[in-house]
């Protein structure tokens, strides 16, 4: 054994770890889609890399489960898959000596992103396109004490994902492991396609670069710049300052902004009952507003490492009951944010 580790040693090959001998052994549900076994080949390459290659399908029990008729044969509960979140939903937990990765049953993506997650706990990181932008834990780091357990039921809490940028757009496999879900150039089958938007956007406001139009019941913005009335009464909700016919963005630290647009929010949804998202988006400028309170709440937010700054604040105050707390913690990135309609 002795010489066996000297021997790993001298040709530059970690000496095997122990806690990776117990994932030897993998199992994916009977009659698998191509999102399953998109997850399994998935799961076998890359964790491969920790187990020097010995990861295997087995028959009849595993040390992973993949899928939802693996997971219920290795004791996920029924209850826990039936409450899932039907695209995109999923569970990466622990059952007995057994991992369960599992989406919904005929879920679009679910399990791929719950063997993502198991991968990630075990210290895997998709950092960038490619094989070169992975990350697998090397050396004392690639050989933790014990394995982790897991109890993770997640529902993604932004329906719809993307990033505006080639090395996700033109990177389907990239975006897939990054959880975004918007179109990408290439998708090369369903199980990288687009999760389809429920509903349609309510018109008004419409589509994208709404910030203006969200300001009159309307929904129609009078030209480039901010509606001259509200510029004139309330000259702290917009930036730049001072300028009514220039472009630019609002300053959504003001309580009493933010309550006009949520009571216009709640007019272009009772007219448009067949609407499913409504947005809520910038103008397309830079001239974000630099407000000694907009300044403020973009430093704390960036102080807890999330992109998206003022963007938070406005969310909590659209999504939380009066009175509710924001806590800030990371979540996947995402792109343009759309409100769901609660139809509670």
């Amino acid at each position: 054994m002795l010489l066996a580790l000297l021997l790993l040693t001298a040709l530059g090959a970690d000496p095997p770890c122990p806690a990776w001998q117990a994932l030897q052994r993998y199992t994916i549900s009977a009659g698998p889609g191509a999102q399953e076994q998109f997850a399994a080949q998935e799961l076998r390459r890359w964790l491969g890399n920790l187990t020097a290659g010995t990861m295997a399908a087995g028959r009849g029990g595993g040390s992973v489960a993949v899928g939802p008729t693996a997971a219920l044969r290795a004791g996920l509960e029924p209850a826990a898959l039936a409450a899932l979140d039907p695209d995109e939903g999923y569970v990466a937990a622990t059952r007995g000596a057994t991992y369960v990765l599992s989406g919904a049953t005929n879920s679009t993506r679910g399990t791929l992103y719950a063997v993502y997650h198991f991968l990630e706990r075990l210290g895997i990181r998709f950092f960038a396109p490619g094989d070169d932008g992975v990350h697998v834990p090397r050396g004392a780091e690639g050989c933790p004490a014990a394995l982790p357990r897991l109890n993770a039921t997640v529902r993604p809490p932004i329906r719809h994902r993307r990033v505006e940028s080639w090395g996700t757009v033109a990177q389907p496999l990239f975006s897939l492991r990054s959880r975004l879900n918007g179109p990408t150039f290439a998708p090369p089958g369903k199980v990288f396609g687009p999760i389809p938007i429920a509903g349609k956007y309510a018109a008004p406001p419409g589509f994208v670069h709404t910030s203006y139009r969200l300001l009159v019941p309307s929904g129609v913005s009078p030209g480039a710049g901010p509606p001259p009335d509200l510029f004139k009464r309330h000259p702290s909700w917009f930036w730049p300052r001072g300028d009514p016919t220039v472009a630019g963005q609002l300053c959504w630290t003001n309580a009493s902004l933010v309550e006009l647009i949520i009571d216009n929010l709640r007019g272009f949804l009772r007219k448009d009952p067949s609407a499913g998202i409504v947005s809520v988006s910038q103008n397309d400028n830079l001239n974000y507003c630099r407000s000694r309170e907009e300044l403020a709440v973009m430093a704390e937010v960036r102080r807890h490492d999330i992109d998206g700054s003022i963007w938070v604040a406005f969310a909590s105050a659209i999504l939380l009951p009066p009175g509710g707390r924001l806590s800030i913690r990371p979540t996947p990135a995402g792109g343009e944010s759309n409100r769901r309609r609660n139809r509670g």
